[in-house]
């Protein structure tokens, strides 16, 4: 299940023929609360991360009712959802059908969460820099890094008034550009305050040994 946003994006890609000949898996989609504005984007993140738990209960509720009334459709046995989506687990609760919740943090991010304790007593968290720079989506990222030497890099997200989102800087690209401009360029730890999305990790990856 996506939402119809997604749903029709993918059918404009042709991915939606791609399990034609299996008839156990099909496709679902609900309304997230966003408008079906035209283009191949991706809706804005801020927005869905406010607009799916407001919006999204009824309609997966909704379906989740009518997949089990449906005939020639067996009945639903449980539900698989990502971490953020706990709306779901409240539809799952009262519709008396088991709910696994999945989340798929990064490594790193495990890291954040079990030495964050320490980073706030050495004082390196919340990250100062955070307070003097504007976010204009208003979810605040930053990074700590560790490096060889024992010198520690810290990168926050740097967005500009008139681009596209995508033309922010991550936390991450932040903290690569900070340490080679002060001649470092291997870190042993890294750890963010929110688990990274996809563009981060690629970036991680592809220059882990530049």
């Amino acid at each position: 299940m996506g939402c119809m946003y997604n749903h029709r994006r993918l059918i404009c890609s042709d991915s939606a023929t791609a399990l034609d000949g299996l008839s156990s898996f099909r496709f679902a989609a609900i309304p997230n609360g966003l408008p079906l504005v035209d283009g191949d984007t991706t809706q804005g993140t801020w927005l869905l991360c406010k607009s799916i738990p407001k919006n999204c209960l009824a309609p997966f509720r909704d379906l989740l009712s009518e997949l089990k009334t449906s005939e020639g459709v067996p009945p639903v046995s449980c539900v698989v959802s990502d971490g953020v989506m706990s709306f779901m687990l409240e539809a799952a609760e009262e519709l008396g059908v088991p709910n696994v919740l999945f989340w798929t943090t990064s490594a790193c991010g495990f890291l954040a969460y079990a030495y964050y304790c320490q980073l706030v007593e050495k004082g390196f968290m919340p990250l100062k820099v955070l307070r003097t720079l504007s976010c204009l989506c208003a979810l605040h990222m930053g990074v700590v890094g560790l490096s060889s030497d024992g010198r520690v890099f810290i990168g926050t997200n740097l967005e500009f008034l008139g681009t596209p989102l995508h033309h922010s800087v991550h936390a991450e690209q932040f903290l690569v550009t900070n340490s080679v401009m002060h001649g470092d360029r291997r870190f042993t730890h890294l750890v963010v305050s929110d688990g990274p999305c996809g563009h981060r990790r690629q970036f991680l990856q592809e220059f882990r040994n530049a």
